[in-house]
């Protein structure tokens, strides 16, 4: 059985207070149930000002490291890179991430 999902959020401020399947008998004053949908919200954030699911940007990590070496035209710097040791690797990324 597929179930409806509800969130519970403050009306003044638009915080998410809960979410689920089953709602509660009474809502406090100041709060606000809402139906939001047949799914449970994934891949998705609460956004208090909108007072609606947004899509999550997922979060960039980028390697200096690997997209220098993957740059055409890196080829020897690739082959120098796999030379070094683990510890020599870790030193050299310490100084590219922290100067």
């Amino acid at each position: 059985m597929i179930m409806t999902w509800y969130v519970v959020y403050d009306d003044a401020t638009g915080f998410l207070v809960s979410v689920g399947e089953v709602l509660p008998a009474v809502i406090p004053s100041g709060l606000i149930a809402r139906d939001v949908g047949m799914t449970r919200p994934g891949g998705q954030d609460w956004d208090s000002a909108t007072r609606d699911y947004v899509t999550r940007i997922p979060e960039v990590i980028t390697d200096p490291v690997a997209d220098t070496l993957d740059t055409a035209g890196f080829e020897d710097m690739k082959t120098a890179w796999a030379g070094l040791t683990l510890r020599q690797q870790d030193e050299f990324r310490g100084v590219l991430e922290n100067g």
